[in-house]
């Protein structure tokens, strides 16, 4: 599970993020619909194609290797108000 957590001086979020979250998430950003819309903008900007199939088999191997690697941090950042982002597996 993914954890995301937010602490200001006042208040603290934390949000839990299941991977079967993370699973039905890829399976929408690579959806017919979103990813020719994703690579119309694309392609306007010069980046290369990239499979649909491709893209999606690489993200759910990506999301099952994540499995396996607990407690690690992803990204912790600490504004100078004081505001923290931490995000861990």
């Amino acid at each position: 599970m993914l954890k995301a957590k937010v602490k200001n001086e006042k208040w603290k979020l934390a949000v839990p993020v299941p991977y079967f979250l993370l699973h039905f998430s890829v399976s929408c950003l690579t959806s017919p619909l979103v990813w020719e819309k994703l690579f119309d903008a694309g392609a306007r900007l010069g980046l290369p194609a990239v499979s649909r199939k491709q893209a999606r088999k690489a993200f759910k191997n990506l999301i099952k290797e994540l499995k396996h690697c607990k407690g690690t941090v992803l990204l912790e950042v600490q504004a100078k108000d004081g505001t923290g982002v931490r995000i861990k597996l």
